[in-house]
């Protein structure tokens, strides 16, 4: 049995992991703890078996919206979970012996590595940046006052010790920081190949294939401050999306996951538009989709992926400001310029799936050796 911890804060990890998890044996069993709902796994799981154990462990950081984190309310949910995992670690451990647990992987979880660690049982952190880091980066950007650098200072270093506890980390790209694990492999990005279904999507939607159509992509956090009053900027663009940023609904057609999935979408537009996120960047590069991003400065992680999209060729920044003017048309007529100039390796998935059936394997043998 695999045990596969994934971070409750949004989809993107889970998505990271269901790629994985898609090409590693089938004849493997594994149990998913995770807040994320069920119907969202079987989608992007598309038929390989698991279980579902739901459980939460941390929180990764909270906030407005999209581009923006609220430090105060993350260290004092941060500092909940941390108090909670401590009373619980023993009833972790013991279940994961109960279910058998030959290796744990985490994405990006770190109390799971100490729960492995206290449990004997190998451990795999999949990551690009650790919680540690991004607190790290949030406290040297606001500044705050000496009370809660204490407390942030005292969050981070039980992260960042509960992150050395793990055994093998592997990168999957748009590192920020990889302080963590005791080893560390590199693997390519982890980006699904969407397939072009451009006339069917315009045929669905009702709109002309010939000119430019653009997926808005914010997450599910959305945006704040648009402004409703410039939407007659937006009248003649064909814009679709998965869901709509406020004020936006009536200029963004639908799109729904079951009939276009994500990465056939994105395989399917001349650009993507909104924020820059791990998934989302990676399957951009991907299919060779250009991208009008927002600048996130409070996100460690945002430098690293400016600086490979801006390698890569196809990603332009639009300042928040016209962003939230709608003043995108300038912005979309420069990214159609943009040259992509790379064709990065996109194959994080396979890599990382054949890690970690090597890492199941050896600890297998080593339970049969070892006995009852």
């Amino acid at each position: 049995m695999i045990v596969w911890y994934i971070t409750s804060h949004g989809f993107g990890h889970a998505v990271r992991s269901t790629l994985i998890l898609a090409r590693v044996d089938r004849e493997i069993p594994v149990t998913l703890r995770t807040e994320c709902p069920r119907w969202f796994l079987e989608q992007k799981l598309m038929g390989r078996p698991f279980e579902l154990a739901p459980a939460a462990f941390d929180c990764g950081t909270l906030g407005p919206d999209a581009t923006r984190i609220d430090l105060r309310r993350t260290l004092e949910r941060a500092e909940e979970l941390i108090a909670r995992n401590e009373r619980r670690i023993d009833e972790e451990v013991q279940w994961l012996r109960a279910r058998g647990a030959r290796l744990v992987v985490a994405d990006i979880v770190p109390f799971a590595l100490r729960v492995a660690r206290r449990a004997g049982i190998p451990s795999i952190l999949i990551a690009n940046f650790t919680w540690a880091g991004i607190y790290r980066h949030l406290v040297e950007m606001e500044q705050p006052d000496e009370a809660l650098r204490r407390r942030a200072a005292a969050v981070i270093e039980h992260m960042r010790a509960e992150y050395a506890e793990g055994d093998l980390l592997l990168t999957t790209g748009f590192v920020s920081d990889a302080e963590a694990c005791r080893e560390r492999r590199e693997m390519p990005l982890v980006a699904a190949a969407g397939r072009p279904r451009r006339a069917e999507l315009a045929r669905a939607r009702g709109l002309d294939p010939a000119r430019p159509i653009y997926l808005v992509y914010l997450g599910r956090e959305g945006l704040q401050g648009l402004e409703p009053d410039a939407r007659p900027r937006l009248r003649d663009l064909q814009l679709v999306g998965y869901a709509a940023p406020a004020g936006l609904e009536e200029l963004v057609r639908p799109l729904d996951e079951e009939t276009m999935p994500t990465a056939d979408a994105f395989a399917s537009v001349d650009g993507v538009i909104g924020k820059a996120g791990y998934g989302t960047c990676a399957q951009c590069l991907a299919v060779g989709t250009r991208m009008l991003y927002l600048p996130r400065p409070q996100f460690a992680e945002w430098y690293a992926l400016d600086r490979a999209l801006r390698r890569w060729g196809g990603g332009l920044c639009i300042p928040e400001r016209d962003f939230l003017r709608l003043d995108w048309r300038p912005w979309l007529e420069r990214l159609g310029r943009q040259r992509i100039r790379q064709t990065p390796d996109c194959t994080g998935a396979e890599r990382c799936a054949r890690e970690i059936e090597r890492a199941w394997r050896e600890g297998l043998s080593r339970k049969e050796r070892e006995g009852p």
